[in-house]
C-alpha cells in the first residue's frame, strides 16, 4: 500500500538508539513532521501516537476541505 502525502508513524533504530517520529512522503521522499525521541521513554510513545493521530486528523480534514471546495467550484461554473 502507497504511503505517499498520508502520515504515518515511523521507528528509527540506531545502533545505539531507537528514535519514534511521524513522517509524510512529499514529492517523492520522506519528510519527518515530528521526532519524539527515544523509544525506550513510554511517554514518548504516548506522544508519538497521539501525534501520529493529530496528523492524520489534519490530513482528512485538507482533503474533506479541497474536495468540498472543489464540488462548490463545479456546482458554481455550471449554474445558469
Amino acid at each position: 500500500m502507497k504511503r505517499g502525502n498520508k502520515p504515518f508513524f515511523r521507528i528509527q533504530k540506531r545502533p545505539d538508539k531507537t528514535w519514534l517520529s511521524v513522517q509524510m512522503i512529499v514529492d517523492g521522499k520522506t519528510k519527518t513532521l515530528h521526532s519524539y525521541g527515544n523509544a525506550d521513554n513510554p511517554k514518548n510513545w504516548d506522544d508519538a501516537i497521539e501525534g501520529l493521530l493529530v496528523e492524520i486528523a489534519r490530513h482528512y480534514h485538507a482533503v474533506k476541505k479541497e474536495h468540498l471546495e472543489g464540488s462548490n467550484d463545479l456546482f458554481t461554473r455550471h449554474r445558469p
